[in-house]
């Protein structure tokens, strides 16, 4: 009888969701330590580019182990694309990126390339539409980048945004065209179109938008107009829901210092690219399926910081619940005859009137809260979340050790270590309140957090004015 040969690979594949973190834990992880302590065999292995990107961030450990696998030539490395999707299912060009982001990602992180190919599912006709509309207006931006020289002015920053759109669309082809796949308008596909917002970035660095500019239109293709603002070297997306700043650009460098839109969570539902997103909770939201096993007791009991944005406003009076501005629409004005970009935006309410004030400067933005009260209230308190990724692009491929935080009081400098960028958070309350700044990591992002507290009772107006600036330093 002749012998069968049998081919075993090892599968390991997440998306950039705080669900990895569990897989790593009860499978990964001891699994590749498994593989390491018997160094005579060999083991063939994928690793799908979007977990490489949560590992980065939460568990780099295992990254290394990886490492080691393959410096004894122990490990064999099987190709694929980047973020799992069905190559049948997407376009030539979508493919190309795929393998392309997924070969330079595993370049910057010391691997080899891999490849990987399955058939399509006829649900995803929707999506693909979408893909469509992104890649193509990605191939525009890539011929033009094609024609000019590279010592054009803005080229190497408008390349390394480019580099970044096209990884924000891959990364949000995550196993498109897999079957199993039932619930419509799933974040994990539609926030493909935040590629569309890096790609606007990139032309802005190659001088394709005028400067100063400050237009409403829709930059990202979501069905919502944003504030779209160009000044200086910087460029900014704000959005009307809750007068929030949702992506912010250094278009000197090409970094994305604002936004984070590769982060979400399984079977996360998409609205549009403004929609705020909460916090997950270990067994509540993320882990449900694995309930009770002890080995993840403590990822079980876990908070999760998925934000995305900046901005992210609460408000509360004496002892009532935070009450999130974020879903909010609020009144946009441009204040004229200024000579950098000043945004108002406005919201009259049954309880408080809110003015948000956004001035814009050569490195970053100012803030200004003017809050009024119609109620008979002795305290106030407003929250403030500002998520801040100091240059995405690496921060995706170098995880958060790369990431320090200093503080000085209230204040917050996020910290690139790996690109000696970085964004300070400031705060400003007004005589006689209280300030406290809180800094955590969130998942592929920082989030830096005020809280305000004002003692109205003290106050001969009914009215308090609040101060927070983001600067690049």
């Amino acid at each position: 009888m002749r012998p069968l040969t049998l081919g075993l690979v090892y599968h390991f594949n997440q998306n950039t969701v705080p669900s990895a973190l569990v897989a790593d834990r009860v499978c990964y992880h001891p699994l590749i330590e498994a593989f390491l302590s018997h160094p005579k065999c060999k083991f063939t292995i994928h690793f799908s580019g979007t977990l490489l990107s949560a590992l980065q961030w939460y568990s780099p450990k295992t990254i290394e182990l990886l490492k080691v696998g393959i410096d004894r030539g122990q490990f064999e490395i099987l190709g694929s694309s980047f973020s799992q999707n069905i190559l049948l299912a997407t376009d030539e060009w979508d493919n190309i990126q795929q393998l392309r982001q997924h070969r330079q990602q595993l370049k910057d992180m010391g691997y080899a390339d891999w490849f990987d190919y399955a058939s399509h599912a006829a649900k995803n006709i929707e999506t693909r539409e979408v893909y469509y509309q992104v890649s193509r207006r990605l191939q525009d931006q890539e011929r033009r980048l094609t024609e000019r020289s590279q010592e054009t002015p803005g080229y190497a920053a408008g390349r390394r945004l480019y580099d970044l759109a096209v990884r924000t669309l891959v990364a949000h082809q995550y196993e498109f065209g897999c079957t199993g796949l039932e619930f419509d308008k799933e974040a994990a596909w539609q926030l493909a179109r935040s590629a569309l917002a890096v790609l606007w970035a990139s032309q802005a660095a190659l001088g394709e938008h005028q400067d100063p500019l400050v237009k409403k239109e829709d930059v990202n293709g979501d069905g919502v107009d944003e504030i779209a603002v160009i000044c200086d070297t910087s460029a900014y997306l704000f959005s009307p829901k809750g007068g929030r700043l949702l992506y912010w650009f250094d278009l000197r460098d090409g970094l994305q210092l604002v936004g984070n839109q590769n982060a979400l969570c399984y079977f996360e539902l998409y609205r549009d690219d403004h929609s705020y997103v909460p916090d997950f909770y270990g067994e509540k939201d993320v882990f449900s399926e694995l309930k009770g096993r002890p080995e993840i007791a403590d990822l079980a009991e876990q908070r999760y910081v998925m934000r995305r944005r900046c901005l992210n406003d609460a408000i509360s009076f004496d002892d009532m619940r935070m009450a999130g501005l974020h879903d909010l629409v609020f009144d946009v004005d441009v204040v004229a005859g200024q000579q950098r970009p000043i945004l108002q935006f406005r919201h009259n309410g049954r309880l408080f009137s809110l003015q948000k004030t956004v001035t814009c400067l050569p490195d970053g933005i100012e803030v200004e809260y003017t809050i009024d009260w119609h109620l008979d209230a002795r305290k106030l308190r407003l929250l403030v979340e500002n998520e801040i990724t100091p240059d995405y692009l690496s921060v995706l491929d170098t995880g958060k050790q790369w990431v320090e935080v200093q503080t000085d009081g209230c204040n917050a400098t996020v910290v690139n270590k790996a690109r000696a960028c970085a964004v300070t958070v400031t705060p400003l309350g007004p005589p006689g309140s209280s300030v406290v700044s809180h800094v955590e990591p969130g998942f592929l992002a920082w989030l830096c957090s005020t809280e305000v507290t004002v003692d109205l009772a003290a106050r001969a107006q009914q009215s308090a004015r609040v101060g927070l600036s983001l600067r690049l330093s």
